[in-house]
């Protein structure tokens, strides 16, 4: 009997050894998973970086093309008269854009401020309706487009920030100064 009890107690020790050996491995496994998701989400994020570069440069050329297409190709690599009417046809359609939807139609120039008539929707610059309701002395101001009474205007930022877009990225700087 006192053999098994001694022969128990050693096999005891022994899954206790072997126990701790397993709990040492797990942790030294957890640290090791822990370290390589670390390198992992880095990895991750120098891959999101290293795509919003990549993004920025094709941009950039695909702008220095459009610029070497509509000045007469002066750089590497052939200006083919396919670029150059899509370029053109780019600007024009831009032109009318700008034209037809972010051009006050008072004062015909961009807008400025942009407010909205209430009830029927039509947009002015803020100053040009100021001075149409100025001298629209007698009554309801109504709208200079198609004379609508009306009793308030609310500022419209979705075209102002369409015309400051615009201004920036295509206007000259005396212009964007006159703004």
């Amino acid at each position: 009997m006192e053999l098994r009890l001694r022969e128990a107690g050693k096999a005891a020790r022994a899954a206790r050894r072997r126990e701790d050996q397993l709990n040492e491995e797990l942790v030294r496994a957890r640290t090791e998973r822990a370290r390589k998701e670390r390198s992992l989400e880095e990895a991750r994020e120098e891959v999101r970086s290293l795509a919003k570069r990549v993004e920025k440069a094709e941009l950039d050329k695909a702008k220095a093309e459009s610029i070497r297409s509509c000045s007469g190709g002066g750089g590497a690599g052939p200006s083919t008269s396919s670029n150059e009417g899509f370029f053109q046809d780019v600007l024009s359609n831009f032109k009318e854009l700008v034209e037809t939807n972010l051009q006050c139609s008072v004062c015909s120039e961009l807008f400025v401020f942009a407010t909205t008539v209430v009830g029927c929707g039509h947009s002015f610059c803020e100053e040009c309706l100021e001075e149409w309701r100025a001298m629209k002395e007698e009554g309801r101001p109504n709208c200079p487009i198609c004379r609508a009474n009306f009793r308030s205007t609310v500022p419209c930022l979705a075209l102002d920030d369409y015309v400051e877009k615009a201004v920036e990225g295509f206007f000259p700087e005396d212009a964007k100064e006159a703004r």
